[in-house]
């Protein structure tokens, strides 16, 4: 049954992964939500190895990459310091610096580096390191980067690389999770998806899920304004709010949680982390003061293996607020309490 449960929840994450980072191109990964997998690491490298062979057929994005070379003819722009330097050396080359429309890109150079260490990782099923290996075959003109080196709050997704969009989040939720292991100092992956790491996720993919499913409903991360009359000061926290839904003349906060224990122990007494009751009664109270909708809020933890599942709601100063849980070890499609029926359920109450 044990097994069952993770076979489940494994296939689950991959639906989590194209509602979160794919939304658009769902029907081209459909295929493996059709397949079984031992572990989560096992999956990230199907939908690799898919979303590669995808981007070897349409031909992998190319770019100007700027090149520093000695060479024999003038190209480019002169580099003059490099330049006197090779002179006082006797060399009769010239220090150039060019730009050349090459395949060697950091997005294809990021692909080429995760599809190398998943290559390497014993998890991995022997049919996908084997489809890997296909696959690397075609990035002979790319370099590998340090995975340490990376600059992910560089990248940008215009029209050309919004293919890369799902591979590129896939290879950075992998490297949020690389441990340094004992044996040679080598990077390898632990058995499952860290508490951050999954917390994001969990996030963007119910919000896209309700952008998808739900077109009635406006579904955005709206950042909140304090209610002041003067300037925020410099010092007040910024606001973001997870997810900000909107229908008609109402308007629902959800705040997106996930925790190894939903709730916390106060003397014997298991109650809701104070924090997060805060947080959410703050958003929604700061909202309503500068609103004409009526404004309510929501607390959407991920179920854990807790007994006690949060399911409760009540009033404070006008507004209601909704503690649900999100049991993603169900079915996602199908089922009494499918995961898809268990957002529609949430999605009738804004």
């Amino acid at each position: 049954m044990a097994i069952k449960r993770q076979h489940q929840l494994i296939k689950n994450i991959y639906y989590m992964l194209s509602y979160a980072f794919s939304p658009m191109h769902q029907q081209e990964y459909e295929e493996i939500a059709g397949e079984e997998f031992e572990n989560i690491w096992d999956l990230l490298a199907s939908i690799l190895c898919q979303g590669i062979n995808r981007q070897i057929r349409r031909g992998l994005v190319r770019d100007y990459v700027t090149h520093s070379n000695a060479l024999a003819a003038l190209r480019g722009k002169v580099l003059i310091e490099s330049s006197i330097s090779l002179k006082l050396r006797r060399s009769r080359n010239i220090a150039c610096e060019f730009d050349e429309y090459e395949e060697n890109t950091l997005l294809n150079q990021i692909l080429k580096s995760f599809g190398e260490l998943l290559f390497r990782e014993k998890k991995v099923s022997v049919e996908n390191r084997e489809r890997l290996k296909q696959n690397l075959s075609f990035f002979h003109k790319v370099e590998t980067i340090e995975i340490n080196a990376i600059p992910w709050n560089r990248l940008i997704f215009g029209r050309r690389e919004k293919e890369y969009e799902l591979l590129i989040n896939i290879c950075k939720l992998i490297a949020q999770n690389l441990v340094l292991s004992e044996e040679k100092g080598e990077l390898k992956l632990p058995t499952f998806l860290l508490d951050q790491s999954f917390h994001y996720l969990f996030e963007k993919f119910v919000l896209n899920y309700f952008r998808m499913e739900h077109p009635g409903i406006h579904a955005c991360s709206k950042q909140i304004k304090w209610d002041m009359e003067e300037i925020e000061p410099v010092r007040l926290p910024r606001m973001l709010s997870d997810i900000y839904t909107q229908r008609l003349a109402h308007t629902l906060i959800i705040d997106t949680k996930f925790y190894r224990k939903v709730l916390s122990t106060h003397f014997g007494k298991k109650t809701y982390h104070s924090n997060n009751l805060y947080q959410i009664f703050t958003y929604v109270v700061n909202e309503a003061a500068k609103s004409c909708h009526q404004v309510d809020g929501m607390l959407l933890y991920a179920k854990t293996d807790e007994e006690v599942t949060p399911d409760d709601d009540f009033d404070i100063n006008g507004h209601h607020f909704w503690i649900r849980t999100i049991d993603l070890n169900q079915n996602f499609e199908y089922g009494e309490n499918s995961i898809r029926e268990q957002l529609d359920r949430i999605g009738e109450l804004v």
